[in-house]
């Protein structure tokens, strides 16, 4: 039975839906893969940190998980391109204040997993810190740089602006 004017079947007009939204969707995924894509990895000072001697550990034990946590896991906190001597130097000084060119690296791993999947950096350039954050989903997989706006860390570590930003601040060996 013919429709009156240029107006075509039902069932045209369902398929004509079904491929814009497959369209659509494929474009999604392939626009969503080159933006994960797209992410930096990190530099070899970043994935390196364990075998430098710069690098230190600021927390005597794994830092656990809180409810607030946007790096939700078990966490440890290292301070690189410094020594334990200027590290005791700058225990004492108020307010607290990491000199130029400090790294804090932290490193997240979720519960039941022993792979760490995050690497957070701030490094102080020019007097501000530079905030990077790479994550990876499985431990086989390379580690990239997410798109976080830097305000989005300023907000949150502003809480600490005394100890210049930094929640976790360096815990000595006890004698």
């Amino acid at each position: 039975m013919p429709l009156a004017g240029n107006r075509q079947p039902r069932r045209f007009e369902g398929e004509f839906v079904l491929r814009n939204i497959i369209h659509i969707g494929v474009s999604l995924l392939i626009g969503l893969s080159g933006l994960v894509a797209c992410g930096e990895t990190p530099p070899d000072e970043v994935l390196n940190y364990a075998q430098r001697d710069d690098c230190i550990r600021l927390n005597r034990e794994e830092i656990p998980p809180t409810a607030s946590d946007p790096h939700l896991g078990f966490k440890n906190v290292y301070v690189c391109n410094s020594s334990l001597e200027d590290l005791l130097l700058l225990e004492d000084q108020t307010p607290f204040v990491y000199p130029e060119g400090t790294m804090i690296l932290k490193t997240s791993r979720r519960e039941h997993q022993d792979y760490i999947w995050l690497i957070a950096t701030a490094e102080k350039l020019d007097g501000r810190w530079d905030w990077v954050e790479y994550k990876r989903n499985f431990e086989n997989e390379d580690f990239l740089s997410i798109p976080v706006s830097q305000d989005v860390c300023v907000d949150c570590h502003k809480k600490v602006i005394d100890s210049d930003l930094i929640f976790t601040s360096f815990q000595a060996d006890e004698p």
